[in-house]
């Protein structure tokens, strides 16, 4: 599924093999848990397993987590 599918304050794992952020912003990879929290634009913003704000852009690919 693609992130702005995401209901918000869901963790979830980031799948896609290229995530697109905002210059400047904390890096996402695949692989890393996030909570998403809402949809802003074309971007999803949310926060990493350190607390630290992120934006993903709404298209990455993400799966539930367990």
């Amino acid at each position: 599924m693609v992130a702005h599918e995401v209901k918000g304050g869901t963790k979830v794992t980031v799948t896609d093999e290229r995530v697109y952020i905002p210059v400047g912003t904390t890096p996402v990879k695949n692989g890393d848990i996030i909570t998403i929290n809402k949809v802003d634009g074309m971007y999803c913003n949310g926060t990493d397993k350190d607390g630290n704000s992120i934006y993903i852009s709404a298209w990455t690919e993400v799966e539930l987590y367990n």
